[in-house]
């Protein structure tokens, strides 16, 4: 039988959101585990909402900074109205949510396969030196910064240019303290503190698309090397690398964590000296997710498998040099889709192929 799996991060801008690369992944392959798809919108106008032959229905979800009763009693309307079988959260800024609220999901036979609230705290922004420092990773120096009056003090000993990043999302590279008291006014006005400032390093940037079993195994990992960036630092276009240390950092980042779930590691291998410096590690997945599964790597098939209790074998084999180029194109909208999405909070795709 096959499952109904609800996707969150519908978005398509500057900064695109994983989740219509879920979705096609979903999608994918001649016996997809998925029968039936919903889609999770914060806003009406998210393209993923409107892709074609990806989202059987779509529904407006309350933003996670209402608070976990608004999000998880949302949940439970849609899934009186469409049972689910699996959710897939594509947004950091969900996860901690979701995590408080994983009991409740439970209780209503939604299931989640994401990491517990030690491997997340681990792994965030402002503790990420600690704990690559305490497994020997190489790591740039990074700085806490809880509040404005705190910026001048983190960067007194630190060489300019430096990289001051939000809580969950942007960074801005910045030569001065000034510049850098003016990020942190424009990031922190989104975000809320903390902030952390970063030692920048010059050099190739690398991502890995990744799975944890939740006990320290790595049930698949995908690297690329990033061709094209946007302004705000993302891949615009990548193509898969054999690169060995690449996988034998991240299998150590998911050994030491114990990682539940998806997760992306951001590498950089400095210009200065050759070396892997971990980046970040996000605990989702990444917007380019369906290179992964045209390299012969599913992982999105392979969670909701895992989420459902079953057994996955770990992938170690993948193609290397597949590439992908985002696009931005225009697409046309259904009036009525259109108004019930901005009427009901809905999108309803009752007829058609996946039906």
């Amino acid at each position: 039988m096959k499952s109904t799996v609800a996707v969150t991060g519908l978005g398509s801008s500057d900064v695109t959101a994983p989740g219509i690369g879920v979705l096609r992944s979903l999608r994918a392959g001649p016996d997809p585990v998925a029968g039936r798809l919903i889609g999770l919108a914060y806003e009406p106008l998210e393209a993923g909402a409107f892709e074609p032959d990806l989202a059987d229905e779509v529904y407006l979800l309350p933003f996670p900074s209402q608070g976990l009763g608004a999000f998880v009693g949302r949940l439970a309307d849609i899934h009186r109205r469409s049972p689910l079988d699996v959710l897939i959260p594509n947004l950091d800024a969900e996860i901690p949510v979701i995590v408080k609220g994983i009991e409740e999901l439970r209780r209503l036979g939604i299931r989640v396969f994401i990491p517990d609230a030690r491997s997340l705290t681990l792994r965030s922004k402002d503790r990420l030196t600690t704990f690559a420092r305490e497994h020997g990773i190489p790591t740039p120096e990074t700085r806490l910064v809880p509040d404005e009056a705190s910026l001048s003090e983190a960067v007194r000993d630190m060489d300019f240019p430096l990289l001051v990043k939000g809580v969950f999302y942007d960074a801005h590279l910045v030569g001065t303290v000034d510049e850098a008291r003016g990020s942190l006014r424009h990031l922190t006005a989104r975000w809320g503190y903390p902030a952390i400032v970063q030692e920048y390093l010059s050099g190739q940037e690398f991502d890995v698309c990744a799975l944890g079993d939740g006990r320290g195994g790595l049930v698949g990992a995908v690297p690329i090397t990033k061709l094209y960036l946007t302004d705000k630092g993302k891949a615009w276009a990548g193509v898969t690398v054999s690169e060995k240390e690449l996988l034998r950092l991240t299998a150590e980042v998911v050994r030491h964590l114990s990682w539940r779930g998806p997760l992306e590691v951001e590498v950089l291998r400095a210009r200065e000296d050759g070396r892997y410096y971990l980046i970040e590690i996000n605990p989702r997945f990444p917007a380019w997710v369906y290179l992964c599964q045209a390299a012969g790597q599913n992982l999105p098939q392979a969670l909701v498998k895992l989420a459902l209790g079953r057994e996955v074998t770990p992938m170690t084999d993948y193609e290397v040099g597949v590439r992908f180029i985002r696009s931005a194109r225009d697409l046309i909208v259904k009036t009525e889709e259109f108004e019930a999405i901005h009427t009901r909070g809905e999108i309803i795709r009752r007829e058609g192929v996946h039906g």
